[in-house]
C-alpha cells in the first residue's frame, strides 16, 4: 500500500491515500493535508486535516507550522498524533531541549492565526499547539477554539506572550508529564 510522505492537495492516487493505521483517505483537495507528516509543514494560506495525520517530528521542530499572519488551520474533526509514547513518553523533548527544538503538533508565532476544531492534537513533543511571541512583538487576536489536546509532553495549549487572544471550548488531558 502506498504511504505518502507528505500530501498538500492533489499529488495523490485518484484512489486516495492509505496512512501508517491503513485507513483510506480521500485524496485532499488543495489546501488538505493527509498522511504522515515526516517534516515540518509550513502553510502559507488556509488549510484542514482531509483525515488522521502522523507527525513523524524528526527534525525536533513543529508538524505544522504557520507561515504568516491571518491563516486558519482546521481540524475538521480529525486527529494529529505525534511520536511521544504512552507514559512515560521517552520520546519528549527534554528540558535542556526545551528552547531548542520547538516540536510542537501546530506552531505559530504570527498574529490573527485561528486553530478551529472539533479535532485531537496529542503525543506531541512539547506542546500540542505553541502560540509564542516575544516581549518586543507579541502575538496578537490569536484563536484556538474548540480543539482537544491529550498526552503532550509539556502544555497542551501554551500561550507565550499573546495578548488579545481567545481560547473557547478546548479541552487539555494528561499534558505536561515531561514538564518540570
Amino acid at each position: 500500500a502506498l504511504v505518502p510522505a507528505l500530501l498538500v492537495g492533489g499529488a495523490t492516487p485518484a484512489s486516495g491515500v492509505t496512512t501508517t493505521q491503513g485507513a483510506i483517505c480521500p485524496e485532499p483537495q488543495p489546501g488538505g493535508v493527509a498522511g504522515e507528516i515526516p517534516t515540518t509543514l509550513t502553510i502559507m494560506r488556509d488549510a484542514w486535516l482531509a483525515c488522521d495525520v502522523h507527525c513523524l517530528q524528526l527534525d525536533g521542530q513543529p508538524c505544522i507550522n504557520f507561515g504568516r499572519p491571518n491563516i486558519k488551520f482546521s481540524l475538521n474533526g480529525f486527529k494529529m498524533t505525534g511520536p511521544a509514547n504512552e507514559p512515560p513518553r521517552s520520546d519528549c523533548v527534554t528540558d535542556n531541549q526545551f528552547n531548542a527544538l520547538e516540536a510542537d503538533g501546530i506552531h505559530s508565532k504570527f498574529d490573527e492565526v485561528q486553530i478551529v476544531g472539533p479535532g485531537l492534537v496529542q503525543r506531541m513533543r512539547r506542546h500540542g499547539i505553541g502560540l509564542v511571541g516575544s516581549a518586543a512583538d507579541p502575538v496578537e487576536k490569536a484563536q484556538v477554539k474548540k480543539v482537544t489536546s491529550h498526552l503532550n509532553c509539556f502544555s497542551g495549549v501554551f500561550m507565550g506572550s499573546v495578548n488579545n487572544s481567545l481560547v473557547d471550548e478546548v479541552v487539555s488531558v494528561r499534558n505536561s508529564a515531561n514538564s518540570g
